[in-house]
């Protein structure tokens, strides 16, 4: 049962990200990498064939022994010298630097001084001096020989005993090394990033115990160069988020505000309806019911579309034909321009093909159009163009009406905003904001400009848009009449 819990909670430890814990496997896994590394060097530099540190050291020996022996004259000294180096060599083992090597020695007129070497005789003594391997028996050897003036010395050397020196004497002492270094170079990281990362763990107690109403930029804990960004960007985004919620909660208050009235006119008259005595009074009290009705209706649609922009995914797009789609729009708006007498045209190519939001360009072309009826001047002129260029699409709607004084310009795309031209036209103020909550949706930019012939206004849109064919001849539409040209 413990065995279980123990384990559980080890599971639960390495299933949880950290960063202290990345840093140190990091930190270990490089030294072991770089230890790796430096024995493998160590291991070639001693190893290597006539430049390793192995062949080195018994190239120098055998020309010592050899230089030794030829100093004597007598035989007999030369053997009992020879007995004695044997004798030290045989000293060699794990606790000494040197792997056991082996010798023979020999006159030059073939007269053996002294053999103890593990391969046959008559193996080595042809060879020349110099350094030499040799197989024999299975395994391989690395034979060294000198020549002096008396005398002819070899050196034999196991090569799998060069293997077992290393394993034996190196890298149990470099083992130590890293064993005694890697919690002395891991101790001062896992303190320091843990120590780097507190200010962190204060400021996630100080957001911790705010509450869910305030907004207010947070202080940094201590004044770090690396801490400032992160503490920067969050207060942006407290900033963004308070603006927002502002914004949100201005619209839900001016929303009630805009309701409250249709709402009563709807309570009013349909008391009226119910208690009206003639049918003149009906009549009267049913069209201000509609009225009422038709005020309240579109005023919860364009906060539905007011709303449904503020969450659009921006990829969403379809390849279509922006002037079948902007004929459309146009074509719905024709009666209500005949009826306020005004001149509605649209000029563009024959076909546009791009790859938009059909939808999002739909509601801000219904709004621009409705915006130009609404507030333009009666028995006056609503242009709309549409062009485009390589990868962006270009609408302009212009009226000649009363325009947009400049003070409030700067206003003119913020919800229930209604200039003073306005005053006495039906509508909330939500089809501008509409029409810049689309655009931003799309990417795209949104300004006001002259209208037609320096009077009135209009609004030019600029969205974002991969173009699928070449326009072609211009068409200008008016009133349902089209005329090509």
């Amino acid at each position: 049962m413990i065995a279980m819990s123990l384990n559980q909670r080890i599971k639960g430890f390495l299933a949880q990200r950290s960063l202290v814990r990345r840093v140190c496997v990091t930190l270990v896994l490089t030294t072991s990498v770089l230890f790796c590394g430096l024995f493998a060097h160590i291991y070639h530099s001693v190893l290597a064939r006539d430049s390793g540190e192995l062949d080195r050291i018994a190239y120098s020996l055998v020309g010592r022994y050899a230089t030794e022996l030829n100093a004597l004259d007598d035989v007999e000294q030369m053997r009992v010298v020879a007995k004695s180096i044997a004798a030290l060599q045989n000293l060699s083992g794990p606790n000494t630097p040197v792997p056991h090597w082996r010798f023979a020695a020999a006159l030059n007129d073939g007269q053996l001084v002294y053999a103890d070497v593990p391969v046959p005789l008559q193996l080595v003594s042809s060879l020349p001096a110099g350094a030499h391997t040799l197989l024999s028996e299975g395994a391989r050897f690395r034979v060294f020989v000198h020549q002096e003036s008396k005398v002819r010395v070899w050196l034999v050397d196991k090569l799998d005993e060069r293997a077992n020196f290393l394993a034996d004497f190196v890298l149990p002492k470099m083992l130590v090394v890293f064993i005694v270094a890697l919690p002395c170079l891991v101790l001062p990281v896992w303190l320091a990033v843990r120590s780097g990362l507190a200010p962190l763990n204060r400021l996630s107690t100080q957001m911790a115990l705010r509450s869910e109403s305030d907004l207010s930029p947070i202080e940094p804990p201590t004044n770090y160069k690396e801490l400032s960004p992160f503490v920067d960007s969050l207060n942006q985004l407290l900033r963004r988020v308070n603006k927002s919620i502002s914004r949100e909660k201005s619209f839900v208050h001016d929303a009630a505000h805009e309701l409250r009235t249709p709402l009563a006119v709807i309570l009013a008259q349909a008391h009226v309806l119910a208690d009206a005595d003639t049918r003149e009074h009906r009549a009267e009290a049913k069209a201000r019911l509609e009225n009422a009705i038709s005020r309240v209706s579109h005023l919860t649609r364009q906060m539905l579309d007011l709303a449904r922009m503020d969450g659009r995914d921006p990829s969403i797009r379809n390849f279509v034909d922006v002037m079948i789609l902007t004929r459309n729009c146009v074509a719905d708006q024709l009666n209500r321009a005949a009826e306020n007498g005004a001149e509605l045209t649209l000029e563009g190519p024959e076909t546009l093909w791009l790859s938009i939001d059909e939808h999002v360009l739909q509601s801000i072309l219904e709004n621009l159009l409705d915006n130009a009826l609404r507030y333009g001047a009666s028995n006056g002129k609503v242009a709309l163009a549409v062009s485009s260029d390589v990868g962006s699409l270009h609408i302009a709607v212009r009226d000649n009406g009363p325009g947009i004084a400049s003070e409030e310009s700067a206003e003119v795309f913020e919800r229930f905003r209604r200039g003073q031209s306005a005053i006495g036209a039906s509508g909330a103020g939500l089809g501008l904001a509409i029409v810049s909550a689309a655009v931003c949706a799309l990417g795209g930019q949104v300004r006001l400009g002259e209208g037609i012939d320096g009077r009135g206004c209009g609004f030019f849109v600029s969205l974002p848009a991969s173009t699928g064919a070449v326009p072609a001849q211009r068409m200008i539409v008016s009133n349902g009449a089209g005329d090509k040209q």
